[in-house]
């Protein structure tokens, strides 16, 4: 009995321990105790029933993934222009309505290839998710949708909820 509870220990704990990435090859060396980046491809997919007038198109949206992104890479000291790694990022963005024009939260998946040069060391996958702004932050949105006030001023935040996950994703290569 006291064998099989020290196996499943050691299973939760190389669970927890275990990368979401998947490694081709030996894994670059980390020179500064973290991993940095430079970001290569962003692409952002649009899906969306319609475009009212005011709402960002799906150029307007990469941009703002882009500038997200890089900003949550430098505010974690994980962004150098001078990498020699290099994050090609795919999201797909399904864009939500509630009531009229208001916004519902965005359910999306993204895909993360990391290059060394031009060779591809890893890469990692999210299915369909949605958008989290903790427990507080939730609330608080979802009165927003409830009351059909999350609208266009609003998207940019889902995007930047997208662009950190994606960035707590990279932190873990």
């Amino acid at each position: 009995m006291k064998n099989l509870l020290l196996l499943g220990i050691a299973l939760i704990l190389a669970g927890c321990a275990s990368s979401p990435y998947q490694y081709y090859g030996e894994k670059p060396t980390q020179v500064t105790g973290k991993y940095m980046f430079k970001l290569g491809e962003t692409t952002l997919t649009l899906n969306t029933e319609r475009q009212p007038a005011g709402y960002l198109n799906q150029n307007q949206l990469e941009g703002v993934l882009e500038e997200k992104l890089i900003a949550h890479l430098k505010e974690n000291e994980m962004y150098s222009e001078s990498s020699n790694l290099t994050a090609n990022v795919i999201v797909n963005y399904q864009r939500k309505f509630g009531y009229g024009d208001s916004l519902a939260k965005p359910k999306f998946s993204f895909t993360v290839d990391v290059f060394d040069g031009e060779r591809k060391v890893g890469s990692t996958a999210t299915g369909l998710v949605t958008t989290s702004f903790g427990t507080f932050g939730n609330a608080a949105v979802n009165a927003q949708i409830g009351t059909g006030t999350w609208d266009e001023e609003n998207e940019p935040e889902d995007i930047d909820m997208i662009a950190l996950s994606i960035s707590q994703d990279l932190a873990e290569f």
